[in-house]
């Protein structure tokens, strides 16, 4: 076989080449900066509070007749509390089936000033009771809702068991983690839930707070962001803190917040937000109501002082 005159060198460059690459050190890939997720401001988880109160709503409809959303005085007592403070902001003049709800409450109040069926009733539902009124109308049931806090200090219980509920999700609050995030595992199982031919009562009410307690924690996060970057543009040296709109910052602030407030979870919330003691109400907002045949024609319904409506 004849070689070409150049062979030899191709042949060495070759050689000289795979023995570069072979001794050369390997590039490492330069590493992403990760981005944390930003939190969803304002309201969120509206169309899944909204299919979870009309879906047990459904189960308890009466055609012709205003029947109470849930046949027991703790689950009734924990669905209104709900309602009250969802975004619909919904008050005992909203429907006849929240009255008749509100009713049945009533119509549970023992003679020592708790609420149950029975005697043996966990005190946990007259907290319950006092959180419902309290949300739908604190006025109207004040002597109702004094005397059951007078019994519940007697049982060594204080405070607002929503509020404990909100709570619970503020502490799992993290850097990438948001009320959003957290109801996820709820959303889901009121979606089983409502595929479910057999739709229990209580888990579907039991959903519906935690979903409600999400909401109201978001708006809690709202607030103490507005309150945070009010100080800061009002600060003359400017160095006051930066806005919350960052995940690590917002949950940070809310931190720093519960701490220096002195706030006790299972009493009351954050300064700013929104408290579960309603003497009044004030904004209008329109929305649509839940409850079968009996509902009303009109479609306003009122919303707690120190609120903004949320359609």
């Amino acid at each position: 076989m004849t070689l070409l005159p150049f062979a030899p060198f191709v042949l060495f460059a070759s050689l000289v080449s795979c023995a570069a690459a072979a001794i050369a050190p390997t590039t490492a890939p330069v590493p992403q900066e990760q981005t944390l997720p930003t939190r969803t401001q304002g309201t969120i988880l509206k169309g899944d509070v909204d299919t979870l109160v009309e879906a047990i709503a459904a189960q308890t409809n009466k055609p012709g007749s205003a029947a109470p959303y849930v046949p027991t005085i703790d689950g009734a007592a924990r669905m209104l509390c709900a309602m009250g403070h969802c975004h619909r902001y919904y008050v005992a003049v909203d429907h006849p089936r929240i009255r008749a709800t509100l009713g049945m409450l009533i119509a549970g109040r023992r003679d020592d000033g708790s609420f149950g069926a029975t005697a043996g009733e966990d005190p946990m539902t007259t907290a319950w009771v006092v959180d419902a009124m309290t949300v739908m109308d604190a006025e109207r049931y004040r002597d109702e809702i004094q005397t059951a806090k007078k019994w519940l200090a007697g049982q060594g219980i204080e405070g607002s068991p929503f509020a404990g509920s909100v709570a619970e999700t503020m502490a799992q609050l993290r850097a990438d983690v948001f009320p959003e995030h957290i109801a996820q595992a709820t959303v889901a199982a009121a979606a089983k839930l409502r595929e479910s031919t057999a739709f229990d009562l209580a888990e579907g009410v039991a959903l519906l707070v935690r979903l409600v307690a999400c909401q109201q924690a978001n708006r809690d996060l709202d607030a103490v962001a507005a309150s945070t970057q009010k100080s800061s543009f009002g600060s003359a040296s400017g160095a006051g803190s930066s806005s919350s709109g960052s995940s690590c910052g917002t949950a940070r602030l809310i931190s720093t917040s519960i701490a220096e407030a002195g706030w006790e979870p299972s009493i009351t919330r954050p300064a700013g937000a929104a408290t579960t003691t309603t003497t009044s109400r004030s904004a209008v907002k329109l929305c649509e109501l839940p409850g079968g045949e009996s509902a009303p024609k009109r479609t306003t319904a009122l919303a707690s002082d120190g609120s903004s409506p949320r359609a």
